[in-house]
């Protein structure tokens, strides 16, 4: 009796994904069986259900007994009339993003049996958002030259009602601070860059941040104004084609002027900038 060779095609997606967004994926899959070489072999693909997907067609394996068929998740491949005794080998052909895993993908075929070889997929994805570029302002101080005193702490947390929001590495209790200082004498005026760490993220989604001075975590020496400016940044993450790597975009806007008044509009600024005043008033 003929013997039969199923290969099952398996996908396990990470949180933030479902079976459904790979739906159109196909996966290449190669059978290497020398015996059955410039042969032709009766074949159907079923889907998870055992539903037969398509006609049954021919399968030809060429002059090294190679024959190939693209399989997409959870469908298995089905090949008829194979000799008992016949060595074969399953490969399928590597994608970024998709890691291999195998179960009975050597072996020899049983006469009257169906042997099962099945490849498991397991998918991952990511994409940074660059701290530097992305996440980044300045600080200015006017009225006065900086004292080695002076430290203004700057804050970035998800917005209000945000949850499982991705943060930088060493965001701590649930928020990333940056202190600025700068030397004795700086003068007045001076753009004191700063930004906060790059953000990893491993699945697709709208995330939402803000960033604001903190007066509580600053050394605000007297005379010396705090900076009630916020901005607000959101991340939009896509997976573009399941290649394993996530597209990265941002846009920030600021939504509070340094004197806690509301911008209306909110304004879209490359990045974000926190004036502080020295009046000997204050």
């Amino acid at each position: 009796l003929p013997g039969t060779l199923a290969v099952t095609k398996e996908l396990k997606v990470p949180d933030g994904y479902s079976a459904n967004d790979f739906a159109d994926d196909s996966f290449k899959f190669t059978v290497a069986m020398p015996d059955g070489a410039n042969k032709s072999f009766s074949a159907v693909v079923k889907n998870a259900n055992g539903e037969q997907q398509g006609d049954a067609f021919t399968l030809k394996f060429d002059e090294e007994g190679k024959a190939s068929h693209n399989l997409k998740a959870g469908e298995t491949l089905y090949v008829y009339g194979l000799a008992g005794g016949w060595n074969y080998k399953v490969s399928e052909t590597g994608r970024d993003g998709f890691a291999q895993e195998g179960t009975d993908l050597e072996g020899v075929i049983v006469a009257g049996q169906t042997v099962n070889a099945k490849v498991v997929n397991t998918y991952s994805a990511s994409g940074t958002l660059i701290g530097k570029d992305k996440l980044n302002g300045e600080k200015i101080l006017t009225g006065r030259a900086w004292l080695s005193t002076d430290k203004f702490t700057f804050v970035l947390k998800p917005a209000e009602g945000s949850v499982d929001v991705p943060m930088p590495a060493d965001a701590d209790q649930g928020m990333a601070r940056v202190e600025v200082v700068q030397s004795e004498g700086t003068p007045d005026g001076t753009k004191v860059p700063f930004n906060f760490g790059d953000i990893t993220y491993t699945k697709p989604g709208v995330y939402t941040y803000e960033i604001h001075e903190s007066a509580e975590l600053s050394t605000l020496n007297p005379g010396v104004s705090e900076s009630e400016a916020l901005y607000e940044v959101t991340v939009t993450v896509a997976d573009e084609g399941h290649t394993g790597n996530l597209t990265v975009t941002s846009e920030m806007k600021k939504l509070l002027s340094d004197d806690g008044d509301k911008v209306e509009p909110p304004t879209t600024v490359p990045s974000a900038s926190f004036v502080n005043e020295y009046d000997t008033q204050e």
